[in-house]
């Protein structure tokens, strides 16, 4: 899984795209693997990032998952996608951040430091690996690997002769986010849509083709149709149809656009109970 994410992130770093918030909450599983959602924040390479500080400016992102040179004016950089990773790794290896941050001033506090980050300590975990993911957080991100090296390098360990075992001989799993009893994982034919239409509209967004504010109207309508109840998904279903024609009607969204989304949501709705 944390090749699939190194991966995509290699693949928009290809682009000149740095997603600028990767963290837990910004990947989904599914049944065809990891996926990188939410580019809402994202930037050019070398270009200013949302994430940055410029004079006395909000940050944005995640503080627990922000790069130490984001905390300046300094362009966006893959680099920085890295870091995250690296710190998402480590969660889901030990079950917490590398680094005690958990607010905007804690991560200023912190990485005035520069501190040195504790080797994730998990049973049967082989060294290199363990040294990978400290070498994704090194301060200086000259000297972190590439997300494509990184994809590489983990894709190589998942394929090896034998996986990590603790000291019983049990089979060394990540640990995962927390999750609550009362919100089982959607259906996979809801995941594969909700995986689908945020790839296009973070392609559309990146491409210029619909702005960042109806992008987050239609991610969020997205968002509660994916959390809704089974009983309640006709209704969300209408609603975020009644947001695309909306759009296209305001002139903020192109109809082959919206005739695209629909199309997925098509399919979905063919896989609901028939009431």
């Amino acid at each position: 899984m944390a090749a699939e994410v190194a991966s995509a992130l290699a693949a928009a770093h290809r682009l000149g795209v740095v997603h600028c918030d990767v963290k837990p909450g910004n990947v989904m599983l599914t049944d065809n693997g990891a996926k990188v959602l939410d580019f809402g924040i994202a930037a050019l390479a070398g270009a200013p990032t949302p994430g940055g500080r410029p004079a006395g400016g909000a940050l944005m992102g995640t503080p627990a998952y922000l790069a130490p040179e984001r905390l300046g004016n300094d362009p966006a950089h893959p680099a920085s996608d890295v870091y995250a990773l690296g710190a998402l790794l480590y969660r889901a290896l030990t079950g917490d951040v590398p680094l005690p941050v958990r607010s905007w001033p804690d991560a200023v506090r912190v990485h005035a430091n520069r501190p040195a980050v504790a080797p994730p300590r998990v049973p049967g975990l082989p060294a290199d690996l363990a040294q990978l993911v400290l070498a994704c957080l090194d301060p200086d991100p000259e000297r972190r690997p590439t997300a494509g090296l990184l994809a590489t390098r983990l894709r190589a360990a998942a394929s090896g002769p034998a996986a990590p075992t603790t000291d019983d001989g049990a089979p060394v799993s990540p640990r995962p986010a927390a999750t609550s009893p009362a919100n089982p994982p959607e259906p996979a034919s809801l995941r594969r849509a909700a995986v689908e239409l945020i790839a296009l509209l973070t392609e559309a967004q990146l491409t210029g083709e619909i702005e960042r504010k109806a992008a987050d109207r239609l991610r969020k309508e997205l968002t509660e149709l994916v959390g809704s109840r089974s009983k309640d998904q006709e209704k969300r279903l209408e609603d975020l149809r009644e947001r695309l024609d909306d759009e296209v009607d305001r002139g903020r969204l192109p109809a082959d656009f919206a005739d695209r989304v629909d199309d997925v949501l098509d399919r979905f709705e063919e896989t609901l109970p028939q009431g």
